[in-house]
């Protein structure tokens, strides 16, 4: 059974669809949607409900790419839209960590910059977007970061099944 590229179709010849309007980009946009709510749940103490956000966004992720693939949906913009989602949703979930103290200072640092540091050399060599092919390692290491930010919710020692706790 395939996890990475699954939806892919041996032999099939995509076409790259110029259109912004397309069901994976919306799946994307609505991944960017839920950033913020995850934001105000976790700030809020509601680790369970944030718990439940965060695997609907990390969900969005293999999604959209399924539904691009399977369905033949692949976009110039979802090229570029959906590593940005990926990079800023992990982002912002690790300075939420950081900043509601769920998580230590270094995981914000862990993930931005490798981030930061790619985007630099891409700006510098390429003058922007080399529009270099995912990896299978980038991808593993996506999910990765995304189930494990979500075994973060219980970095302080609360299990998100037992419910909200606030911090005195």
């Amino acid at each position: 059974m395939r996890v990475i590229d699954v939806g892919l179709r041996e032999g099939h010849e995509y076409r790259v669809r110029d259109t912004w309007l397309t069901v994976p980009n919306l799946i994307t946009l609505a991944r960017f949607a839920l950033v913020p709510v995850f934001v105000w749940l976790t700030v809020d103490g509601r680790h369970l409900d944030a718990f439940v956000i965060l695997a609907v966004l990390s969900g969005t992720d293999w999604v959209d790419g399924y539904v691009a693939r399977r369905f033949d949906m692949i976009s110039t913009v979802g090229r570029w839209l959906d590593p940005v989602a990926d990079r800023l949703s992990l982002l912002v979930v690790a300075v939420t960590f950081v900043a509601t103290g769920i998580a230590p200072l270094w995981l914000a640092l862990a993930i931005a910059i490798p981030d930061v540091v790619l985007a630099a050399v891409c700006l510098w060599l390429f003058g922007g977007s080399p529009d270099l092919p995912v990896t299978v390692l980038g991808k593993v290491r996506t999910a990765l970061l995304l189930v494990g930010k979500a075994r973060g919710l219980r970095a302080d020692g609360q299990d998100p099944r037992e419910g909200p706790s606030r911090r005195g």
